[in-house]
C-alpha cells in the first residue's frame, strides 16, 4: 500500500469499508431453519448460544427456545454424577486397596453380565467380592433384573424418520398450516421436546421457498414482487426473505420445464412478456426483428418457435414438393423432428405474430439457442422448441440465433450464401 498513489489507497479503503458493511448487514445474519437443516438436533442449541455470544443476528428463532428442557437437564446431570463417582472410586481404590482387593474392585465397577451379553462380549468368571460388598452387589443385581422385566418394545424408541412420518400423517405439512403446540403433541402420543416441532417448521419453510421460486420461471423477480407475494399469502413468520429468494433463483431446469403450467399457458396463448417486434431490424437494417424490453440472465427462456410439429422425414418431403419457407429441423432425444411455420399467422393465433419465427440469423454473434423439450400438457405430451439466452441479455438487445442451414444435417442449402456467415 505504501507504493500506491493516494487515490488507489483511498479506493482500497472505500472497498474495505463497503465489504465490512456488507458483512455486518448480511454475514452476521443466520436463519434458525437453515441451522436445523445443517446440524443434528443435539448441536443446534450450543451453536445458537455461541453465535449469540459472538454477536451474530438470528432470524426465525421460536419463542421459548432458550428455556432448557428440565427432564433432559436432569438426566444429563445424573449421568455426569454417575461417571464422576465411578472415576473417584477407581482412583481411591488404586490408592488404598491391596493388589487382590484391586482385582475384585475392578470387577465390581465393571459392566454386569447382562450388559456384556447385549454387546456380545465374553466375560471372565466373577471373582469373589469382599463380604462388605456382597449386599451392595446383590441390590444392584435385583434392580437390574427388575428393569429387565419391562417390555422391551415399550422402551424402544422409533427411528427419527419413522417417527416424523407418523407425525406428518397426523399433522400434515402445508403452506398455510400451523405446527402443533406442546399440549397437542403430547396428547397425540409424541414426546414433549421440540425435535418434531422444529422438523415440521423446517419442512414448511422448504415448501414455502419452493412455492415462491416457482412463481417466476422465465426471468428473476424483483424484491418488491417477492414481498408482495409473501404479503398476499399472509406469511408473517417461518418464511424465506425476499433477498434469499433472489439469491436462490435460477432459470428452470429441463425437468421443471416439462411440467411447468406457466410455460404451458404461455405456449398456448403466445403471450411472451418483455419482448417486442421492431421494424426495421437493428441488425439487418430491414425487415422485422425481436428485441428485449427487460434484462434476461443466461439460460432464461424467452419464447418458443411456434408451428406445426411434424417428423423430419415429412418436413423434408414437404420441402421437396411445396414452397415451405419456414421450417426448423431438430432432434429431441432420438426423435428426428421438424416445425413447419410456413402459415403466418398460424391458424391457432390468427390475430398475432409469434416471436420465434421473427428472430433473425447470426452465425458469429448469436445470443439465444434452441432447446427442445417434451412437455406434459393436460391433453397429452407435445414437443416444444424454446429459445434460451446464451448469455445475460440487456434491454433493447435484438435476439439472434444460428439457423444452421449451412450444416450437412440441414442439406447444405445455404452453403453458398456468404451473407449467412455474418
Amino acid at each position: 500500500m505504501k507504493e500506491k498513489t493516494p487515490e488507489e489507497r483511498a479506493a482500497e479503503l472505500q472497498r474495505a469499508k463497503e465489504s465490512c458493511k456488507l458483512w455486518i448487514r448480511e454475514g452476521r445474519t443466520w436463519d434458525y431453519n437453515d441451522i436445523c437443516c445443517w446440524c443434528p438436533q443435539t448441536a443446534i442449541k450450543p451453536l445458537i448460544m455461541q453465535l449469540k455470544r459472538k454477536g451474530f443476528l438470528l432470524q426465525n428463532v421460536p419463542q421459548g427456545f432458550e428455556e432448557a428442557d428440565a427432564e433432559a437437564t436432569l438426566l444429563q446431570a445424573e449421568s455426569q454424577k454417575s461417571q464422576q463417582i465411578r472415576r473417584a472410586a477407581e482412583t481411591e481404590g488404586n490408592v488404598r486397596l491391596t493388589d487382590e482387593q484391586k482385582t475384585g474392585h475392578a470387577h465390581y465397577l465393571g459392566h454386569t453380565d447382562k450388559v456384556a451379553q447385549v454387546h456380545n462380549r465374553m466375560r471372565d468368571p466373577p471373582l469373589p467380592l469382599p463380604p462388605t460388598r456382597l449386599r451392595t452387589r446383590q441390590v444392584l443385581t435385583e434392580r437390574s433384573s427388575d428393569d429387565s422385566e419391562e417390555d422391551p418394545a415399550s422402551r424402544k424408541r422409533p427411528r427419527p424418520a419413522e417417527e416424523f412420518g407418523r407425525f406428518a400423517e397426523l399433522f400434515p405439512v402445508t403452506l398455510d398450516g400451523k405446527p402443533p403446540n406442546k399440549v397437542t403433541r403430547v396428547e397425540a402420543g409424541f414426546s414433549e421436546d421440540r425435535t418434531l416441532y422444529d422438523r415440521w417448521r423446517a419442512e414448511q419453510f422448504k415448501l414455502r421457498e419452493a412455492h415462491l421460486l416457482a412463481q417466476w420461471t422465465r426471468r428473476p423477480p424483483t424484491a418488491k414482487k417477492i414481498k408482495r407475494e409473501i404479503e398476499k399469502e399472509q406469511w408473517h413468520s417461518n418464511c424465506p426473505s425476499a433477498e434469499s429468494i433472489l439469491e436462490r433463483w435460477e432459470p428452470p431446469r429441463k425437468e421443471d420445464v416439462e411440467s411447468s403450467s406457466k410455460l404451458m399457458k404461455q405456449v398456448e396463448t403466445q403471450r411472451w412478456k418483455y419482448l417486442a417486434v421492431v421494424e426495421p431490424s437493428p441488425k439487418a437494417g430491414e425487415g422485422k426483428g425481436v428485441i428485449t424490453t427487460k434484462t434476461f440472465p443466461i439460460n432464461s427462456i424467452l419464447c418458443d418457435y411456434h408451428g406445426e410439429v411434424i417428423s423430419g422425414a415429412e418436413g423434408r418431403r414437404r420441402m421437396r414438393t411445396n414452397a415451405m419457407g419456414y421450417a426448423f429441423f431438430f432432434k429431441c432425444g432420438k426423435e428426428d423432428l421438424c416445425i413447419d411455420a410456413t402459415n403466418t399467422p398460424c391458424p391457432c393465433h390468427p390475430d398475432q405474430e409469434t416471436f420465434g419465427g421473427l428472430i433473425n440469423h447470426s452465425k458469429k454473434r448469436p445470443n439465444v439457442r434452441p432447446a427442445a423439450t417434451l412437455m406434459n400438457f393436460p391433453g397429452g405430451q407435445r414437443y416444444v422448441l424454446f429459445f434460451r439466452a446464451m448469455r445475460d441479455l440487456a434491454v433493447n438487445e435484438e435476439l439472434l440465433f444460428d439457423y444452421g442451414v449451412c450444416r450437412d444435417s440441414f442439406g447444405g442449402e445455404g452453403a453458398d450464401l456468404t451473407w449467412l456467415d455474418e
